[in-house]
């Protein structure tokens, strides 16, 4: 049995009872002994004996990703990556995607008490403000995972708020779709920018559509974003909401006074995005608010077309009944 079978079965053994591993058994197939060691959870133990058999940290794999990456990828306690800075592991390399283990840090941070090695990584002189293949921060994954902790951590840090993207997505556009009112809050005190748009005209009103939270959206309308500004391809808010099935937020928009009756620049409804996202609920209230039934894309399609699409069973009796 060679190392990688014996570590695929979680024997780990194996090494104390091999004075060296052959070369050849270092790396398989794009994969490092010592990354796949990690990943099999090996004890800090069995990682330091691998680096005394020659096992190099700084091998990456085919995603571009060293010891470092993966221990934290997989979740590894401060111990192993400890012994991984000392036996010299880059805690700056970039994978193919050019995140680095900081990143990942925060992109996996699904317990609190990983924020230890966020601040472990800080301490360290991880570079925190490196950015990745689309120019995505720190602050920019902070958002995402919604934890006010890291965003304060990273501000206080001197991470920019409104640092962008390469599509000029902003940390609170993230924080608009994935996070809660309490960050985004957070992040307009602190001067986040409420009225920047995207390369793709999208604010964050938009992002905010996508999220389903009924508060987020009627806290950024009070903040003054505009109800009907429009996507480059001529999208509105709620054209966002129906397809991201919300009859709350659509009563809410309408309420507000939104246009009922905008086209995209295919010339699609919000009547269209709804049947194409299978909301029978919302499907009726455009209905009942005298949206066209049977308006027509350029591509001449109806509305039924787009329910025929989406296997909406409901949607297609309903609109059948309404002769559309």
């Amino acid at each position: 049995m060679n190392i990688w079978e014996a570590f695929q079965q979680l024997d780990f053994e194996i090494l104390y009872k091999i004075e060296k591993i052959p070369k050849k058994q270092l790396e398989k197939e794009g994969e490092t002994i010592l990354n796949f060691a990690i990943e099999q959870q090996a004890p800090l133990e069995i990682i330091e004996i691998l680096i005394k058999k020659k096992a190099n940290p700084n091998s990456i794999n085919h995603f571009g990703r060293n010891a470092l990456h993966i221990a934290i990828i997989n979740s590894a306690g401060i111990d192993i990556i400890d012994c991984l800075l000392n036996s010299g592991v880059s805690i700056n390399q970039q994978d193919q995607k050019s995140k680095t283990a900081f990143h990942y840090s925060i992109i996996y941070l699904e317990k609190p008490s990983r924020i230890g090695v966020i601040k472990y990584l800080i301490e360290k002189n991880a570079d925190i403000f490196a950015k990745t293949k689309f120019e995505e921060t720190a602050l920019h994954f902070a958002c995402k995972k919604k934890s006010l902790k890291v965003i304060k951590l990273l501000i206080e840090e001197g991470l920019d708020v409104n640092s962008k993207t390469i599509y000029n997505e902003s940390p609170l556009h993230f924080a608009c779709q994935w996070s809660s009112l309490e960050i985004i809050e957070y992040l307009i005190q602190i001067g986040a920018d409420v009225f920047e748009k995207t390369n793709f005209f999208e604010t964050v009103l938009h992002f905010a559509c996508r999220s389903n939270s009924l508060q987020i959206v009627k806290y950024l309308v009070e903040k003054g974003v505009d109800l009907n500004a429009r996507t480059f391809k001529n999208e509105t808010v709620l054209h966002f909401v129906c397809r991201s099935n919300s009859l709350q937020i659509v009563k809410y928009l309408v309420e507000k006074g939104v246009d009922l009756n905008t086209r995209t620049f295919n010339n699609e409804t919000v009547l269209h995005f709804a049947c194409r996202s299978n909301s029978l609920q919302i499907v009726k209230y455009l209905v009942e608010k005298g949206v066209d039934l049977n308006g027509r894309t350029f591509k001449n399609e109806t509305v039924l077309h787009f329910a025929c699409r989406s296997n909406s069973l409901d949607v297609i009796q309903f609109l059948i009944e309404k002769r559309c």
